[in-house]
């Protein structure tokens, strides 16, 4: 077999695809790997193809992609990525996600992000198995953003339905992704959904859709005004066309390879369940992971320290039981004379204060058979009302009372109370009874108060704080009202189920500029 220097690898959850990067129509390998530890599969590859470089492809199953808005005097790698942990279910590091500035809204001073990663896991078990097989990483991207980029001169927002490696649904706009999601099962409801989510979500107006499929799916039916377009889309040419950007952080949306790598860790059920209770800390986030030798090198020590500290905590023991013992002795004196003083003072006592109120009321008792009380009850002054900022706190209110256009509506009422910065979006199900209002701790109670006085035709209550990585000051979430319950019938918005949801989007994603 010819010598190839440089080849692009597709890795999906269970399969992985290699393909000669040079000639878009040579042989394409399918190989079948766990997920895990592709050091193997990497391995094969050399061994067949004899590549020197490589050009990664994440799938749709083993990155995320999120929309972010970020207020412009924090818009930093660090402001960014303090926000991840609450959005994405895996630890990531600083250096297992990239970010590109996308848009911005001057009147609200805030900035658009669109946010790619990878849990430090499959980043580290990547780079270790090109590391050990002498593949050279040229580039990580994700496969939605390549495929954007290929429908980039259609200016118009678009849906992207594309079936290669996987079957995907990519929202674009302009080469730069809003949203993707699997739609290898129910394709027709699935990309309902995303149409209506992302026009509500993001402000996005679909009129175009670019399909790729290679089985025709009768189940999606597109509006009569859209245009619909057939194109080849292939991630993999795009990845092989794509020269290296260098510029600002916010210019470019690259991942790269890690440099100090640990061996990968067979899977282990143990292991899952932990993994998926860590939450990695900004803190912590620029932290190599430890290699084999650094890691067990402190070990070595431990034995002899503990041999020399162990009798000297033995004596310190001893001297401190002999002390207790001492005292014990002592105890039983003391508690009894303190038993026998305290004893007197509650009979003294009890003595004095009857006697006292005993006189007391035979003194106040007045001719008509009446008490005065001695002094007048000092009336508590009433509290002037919390004077409070409304215009300062950015709201999101959702919609979960299944009627359309509620979340207008409230987002009126709260404008009118006094709040300017109020963005609407759907809630994860239409089926909220009461007005749910979570604020940040440090945000004022009379806030709540003024909320509640301008929904009032809502039964408005308050539930838990929001977490402070939130996007949001306060999150309204609207239900039914308590006249117009049931005399409602306008009906939800066609996505009838929660907000579609998928691997590669986190589902608290904040609402970008309208």
């Amino acid at each position: 077999m010819l010598f190839q220097k440089s080849i692009i690898i597709y890795l999906a959850r269970k399969k992985v695809w290699v393909k000669n990067s040079v000639n878009s129509k040579s042989k394409l390998y399918e190989i079948a790997w766990d997920g895990n530890n592709p050091t193997k599969v990497f391995a094969s590859i050399k061994k067949t193809l004899k590549a020197s470089s490589a050009k990664i492809i994440l799938g749709n199953n083993l990155s995320y992609l999120l929309i972010l808005q970020v207020p412009q005097a924090k818009t930093s790698r660090e402001h960014i990525f303090s926000a991840l942990p609450a959005l994405i279910p895996e630890p990531i590091t600083t250096k297992s996600f990239d970010w590109k500035l996308i848009g911005t809204n001057p009147k609200k001073k805030l900035n658009l992000i669109q946010v790619v990663a990878v849990s430090q896991k499959v980043l580290n078990n990547i780079s270790y198995a090109a590391k050990v097989n002498k593949i050279k990483i040229e580039s990580i991207d994700i496969v939605s953003v390549l495929l954007a980029s290929q429908t980039k001169s259609l200016k118009s927002a678009h849906i992207i339905l594309w079936e290669g490696q996987e079957k995907l649904a990519v929202i674009a706009q302009g080469g730069n992704v809003y949203f993707s999601e699997d739609i290898s099962s129910g394709p027709g409801k699935k990309v309902s959904e995303l149409v209506n989510f992302v026009e509500q979500k993001h402000g996005l107006k679909l009129t175009d859709a670019i399909s790729d499929l290679r089985t025709v799916d009768k189940e999606i039916v597109f509006p009569s005004q859209w245009k619909v377009k057939k194109q080849t889309l292939d991630p993999m040419v795009a990845a092989a066309a794509k020269k290296s950007k260098k510029g600002k952080d916010e210019e470019a949306l690259e991942l790269k390879p890690v440099d100090e790598t640990s061996t990968p860790v067979e899977k282990t059920e143990v292991e899952s369940a932990s993994k998926e209770e860590t939450v990695e800390k900004p803190s912590d986030s620029d932290a190599a992971v430890e290699s084999p030798a650094s890691a067990t090198e402190p070990e070595t020590e431990e034995p002899a320290e503990k041999e020399v500290a162990e009798p000297e905590e033995k004596d310190e023991a001893d001297e401190s039981d002999s002390d207790e013992e001492e005292e014990e002795e002592k105890k039983p004196a003391v508690n009894k004379k303190l038993i026998i003083i305290l004893l007197v003072v509650i009979v003294v006592g009890g003595l004095v204060v009857g006697g006292t109120l005993y006189f007391k009321s035979r003194v106040e008792k007045t001719p008509g058979g009446e008490t005065s009380s001695a002094a007048e009850a000092t009336p508590t002054p009433t509290p002037e009302p919390e004077t409070v900022a409304l215009e300062d706190y950015l709201v999101q209110v959702q919609n979960g009372s299944g009627i359309a256009g509620e979340a207008g509506v409230v987002k009126g009422l709260l404008e009118t109370q006094g709040f300017e910065e109020v963005d609407t979006a759907n809630a994860a199900s239409y089926d909220f009874t009461d007005t749910e209002v979570s604020m940040k701790k440090d945000v004022p109670s009379g806030v709540f108060d003024e909320i509640e006085k301008a929904l009032k035709d809502y039964t408005v209550v308050k539930k838990d704080d929001l977490s402070d990585s939130s996007e949001f000051d306060i999150v309204v979430t609207v239900g039914s009202t308590k006249a117009g319950a049931e005399e409602a019938t306008a009906t939800p918005t066609s996505a009838t189920t929660s907000t579609p949801t998928a691997t590669t989007t986190a589902t608290k994603t904040p609402t970008p500029t309208p």
